[in-house]
């Protein structure tokens, strides 16, 4: 027994249809996995730029405390001096803090809790700045965890950017599961056609 020409046509057609399903559902994912990775390199970019600000303003305010604390001679630091010291340092201290709340808002306060706690051991030397931040190897130390932490966690987001999301590697998977899954059905069903085409020919 023949199969009917119609029926190639007709399998030919879902086939495709099918394909053409799978690889529109691919690409769609591809484009969200594409946007998202972009989203998080971007995040990546300025978590990186508040750090590096942040840091470079607290230096500015330890330096000057240092150097205020050298020269303050013997009637220690006078009204005028913590006056001039304080108007050479609002803007970096200010701009410190505007970056520390940018960075809190980008990490998460459970799983980046121990880079969050040395942010706040080194705003706590804001307090009476001039005799807590003039310490520069208590800055310095702070600075290295601050620096080594956010290394863990911007190389972490690094390797997820060039992974590329999850979801994207299951659909891909997926979907090349229900091709060949699809494949093997029908060459199963062709093999079992044939099959009982052939004996029913014998039979004749």
């Amino acid at each position: 027994m023949e199969l009917p020409p119609t029926i190639y046509i007709g399998l030919g057609a879902v086939l495709a249809a099918i394909i053409t399903a799978v690889i529109s559902f691919i690409n769609l994912i591809a484009s969200k996995d594409q946007k998202t990775s972009e989203f998080r390199q971007q995040w990546i970019d300025d978590l990186r730029a508040d750090i590096s600000g942040y840091l470079s303003n607290v230096n500015i305010v330890a330096c000057e405390a240092h150097l205020y604390q050298q020269i303050k001679g013997e009637n220690g630091i006078t009204k005028e001096l913590l006056k001039e010291f304080a108007g050479k340092v609002s803007t970096p201290m200010n701009d410190a803090f505007r970056l520390f709340h940018s960075v809190q808002l980008r990490l998460n306060t459970k799983d980046d809790a121990a880079l969050l706690q040395e942010f706040k051991n080194m705003n706590s030397l804001f307090d009476d700045a001039l005799n807590n931040i003039h310490d520069t190897k208590k800055v310095e130390r702070i600075t290295s965890s601050i620096i080594e932490k956010s290394q863990v966690i911007l190389k972490s987001e690094w390797k997820r950017v060039k992974k590329g999301e999850a979801s994207f590697y299951l659909t891909k998977y997926f979907a090349a599961f229900v091709v060949i899954s699809f494949a093997i059905g029908l060459g199963i069903y062709f093999s079992e056609y044939l099959e009982v085409s052939i004996t029913l020919s014998g039979e004749k």
